[in-house]
């Protein structure tokens, strides 16, 4: 039975067929950055490394050997490996970051000095007279010119600081 809608003839009839061509990337591939430097002392958990480091695995878990290998208390240089899986357990290839940690900067001086009334000093001067130092050799400022009334007698408390590119010492006393 032919629908009333068509008109006698000849009608061809074709199957079109399309094919569609994809990739799926069945790899892991993990990317961080290189070095991460901490100080000495501070509490840096495995997971906060992998944030710190932007350690990304295109969807995979990433896991690392920092609790392991580094130790937060002893300034030096380690080496931690980072590896990852998908969740079809596929691996990335492991990559290496090097974790730096630094010591943390200290202030020693003497805790006091004792001048006469009147007396002139400069701060370069009331620091070497405390033999105010750094253990990395970061330089020490103070508060010396505005703490210190030399035309008044008195106990004052004059406040180290000293601050690097990596960090800033407590302040002494």
């Amino acid at each position: 039975i032919k629908p009333a809608n068509l008109a006698n003839g000849t009608y061809d009839i074709r199957n079109s067929l399309n094919v569609e061509m994809f990739n799926i990337d069945h790899s892991v591939n993990i990317t961080a950055e290189e070095n991460k430097s901490y100080i000495a002392g501070e509490n840096i958990t495995p997971e906060q490394f992998l944030t710190d480091i932007k350690a990304e695995a295109n969807g995979a878990t990433i896991t690392s050997d920092f609790a392991e290998k580094v130790d937060m208390s002893q300034p030096g240089t380690y080496t931690v490996t980072l590896n990852a899986e998908n969740t079809a357990g596929l691996k990335g290839e492991p990559i290496q970051v090097t974790v730096t940690v630094i010591e943390k900067t200290v202030i020693t001086a003497q805790p006091e000095v004792t001048y006469e009334l009147n007396e002139a000093k400069t701060e370069a001067e009331f620091l070497e007279a405390i033999q105010a130092v750094t253990n990395d050799g970061t330089a020490i400022t103070s508060d010396f010119a505005t703490a210190v009334d030399f035309s008044k007698a008195g106990t004052y408390t004059v406040t180290l600081n000293a601050e690097n590119d990596n960090q800033q010492a407590t302040p002494f006393p």
